[in-house]
């Protein structure tokens, strides 16, 4: 069985895809939106919204039970992983990175001087 897996991101979503000679398993997700969505073969198969920091998608097809599930591992940087199985074999597990910690410090200090200044705001009015 010949695998090829590939990571990969962009500005909306991160994901994951894995090739092999019998079947195409996608799994992306969304850190901003917390979207997660699921495709076999070019065909979405579960999909949903979700923030909590672990998720499973559970889905049937051609006689074989699929288990996608995301688990975040540091909230602050956006690290998750990605794993699959099938019938309880594993697939593949993969961990992502969605931005570096200077970039999460940089978003918790935008965060802080935008609330400041919605506070301030809604103090004034």
């Amino acid at each position: 069985m010949n695998k090829d897996l590939e990571t990969y991101a962009n500005w909306k979503c991160r994901g994951v895809e894995l090739t092999t000679d019998e079947l195409t398993l996608k799994a992306e997700y969304s850190y901003w939106t917390g979207r997660e969505h699921v495709c076999l073969d070019g065909e979405v198969v579960s999909k949903k919204w979700n923030f909590m920091l672990r998720s499973t998608h559970r889905f049937m097809r051609n006689g074989e039970n699929y288990k996608v599930t995301f688990k975040m591992k540091n909230i602050f940087t956006g690290k998750v992983e990605i794993a699959a199985d099938r019938n309880d074999a594993l697939l593949f597990s993969e961990t992502a990175q969605n931005y570096s910690g200077k970039m999460a410090l940089l978003i918790f200090i935008m965060a802080a001087l935008f609330g400041y200044a919605l506070g301030y705001l809604l103090a004034w009015f």
